[in-house]
């Protein structure tokens, strides 16, 4: 296969290795990073060695996030409830990964399709957001196609030459039977 037109950490969105949250933190907290940075559409949820173990997302949160009652919710301790009640799986990925490992991780992924996670060595290092992944998945199909393209019109090619050696063997061996019967 050719190379890939860029590599996987080159994909990872700048910035994003600092915005993440811990699983130990307040959902209050979380609601004030996704006011902080008004683009982010999942928070990385990590533990307290830098794993991820899942993510926010905000279309979970939305209907707090907007809304001053859902703010003064969360601040009470009764109701705040624990982050990790927000948390759903998030796809992860060793930033290292090849292309197609990528694509295949976020395609086979259920539930957090707002984009993957990257890790070095197991720990947090940054995102990579959805349309970011699609059109590199686009390019990608569209790489192995040309390629798949290029391999059918060697095979159509070689199968022309397979039929005009033939033709031309039958031409001979009519021939030389001809030659043998006079």
């Amino acid at each position: 296969m050719s190379a890939s037109p860029r590599r996987t950490e080159q994909l990872c969105k700048p910035g994003s290795e600092n915005v993440a949250i811990s699983v130990m933190s307040a959902p209050i907290e979380a609601m004030a990073l996704f006011q902080e940075h008004n683009d982010l559409r999942f928070l990385p949820v990590l533990s307290k060695r830098g794993e991820p173990v899942g993510a926010i997302f905000e279309e979970d949160v939305r209907q707090i996030l907007y809304n001053p009652y859902g703010h003064a919710l969360l601040r009470n301790p009764s109701c705040g409830g624990l982050l990790s009640e927000r948390m759903r799986p998030c796809p992860s990925v060793d930033v290292n990964c090849d292309l197609a490992e990528l694509i295949r991780s976020y395609a086979v992924t259920e539930t957090g399709q707002e984009g993957v996670i990257l890790t070095r060595d197991g720990r947090y290092c940054g995102v990579i957001e959805n349309r970011e992944l699609l059109a590199v998945a686009a390019a990608y199909e569209l790489n192995r196609l040309k390629e798949r393209e290029a391999q059918l019109d060697m095979l159509s090619s070689a199968g022309l030459e397979f039929q005009q050696e033939i033709g031309t063997l039958v031409e001979m061996l009519g021939g030389l039977a001809a030659n043998i019967e006079g």
